[in-house]
């Protein structure tokens, strides 16, 4: 039964662990994509050049697959950009795959589809930057109220304790402290 859950999580965990790569990266990527599209580079050459930086760790690997598919494979470009949206593990490199993929059958201009995805994409990234900050803030906040003011207020309870009554020996305060 462990083995049989294993071979079933196995792959959603590893999805998740790509989709959060390919989350953390495609603002990134999508400002690159946005720079190459605005030299006049072709869409082929541009998911070429993508597959080439290895920066962008997860979404390089997507970009070589779409390349894959069209210089090797031969497909067209809208139906590698399909099939790359379909086998995607992130969402937003989906919609961004079906977004190119509307752009160049409508005629629209990718430059400027890449620009405003990437601004939208890099607002998100900011905001979740943001919220792990407040986050990370918070943990800090409690460490310090629990750790050091903690120990602070039980140490001077003990010194008020030990005062007040003469029968308690020391060494029972100490140990009351270790104990706590």
């Amino acid at each position: 039964a462990l083995t049989a859950s294993g071979f079933y999580l196995y792959p959603n965990i590893m999805m998740k662990s790509r989709a959060s790569k390919i989350r953390d990266t495609l603002p990134f990527a999508t400002m690159y994509l946005s720079t190459l599209s605005g030299t006049g580079t072709s869409l082929p050459e541009i998911f070429g050049n993508l597959a080439e930086v290895d920066e962008y760790g997860e979404v390089s690997k997507e970009a070589e697959k779409i390349s894959r598919d069209i210089e090797t494979f031969g497909m067209d470009v809208s139906e590698a950009l399909k099939r790359a949206a379909n086998r995607t593990p992130s969402k937003d490199f989906e919609e961004l795959m079906w977004g190119i993929n509307h752009v160049i059958t409508t005629g629209g201009s990718l430059k400027q589809f890449l620009q405003e995805r990437s601004d939208k994409l890099m607002d998100d990234y900011r905001r979740r930057i943001e919220q792990f900050s407040e986050t990370l803030s918070l943990l800090v906040e409690m460490y310090i109220t629990i750790v050091i003011v903690g120990s602070i207020i039980f140490t001077s309870m003990s010194a008020v304790i030990s005062s007040f009554s003469s029968s308690i020996s020391p060494s029972l305060l100490v140990n009351i402290q270790v104990a706590a």
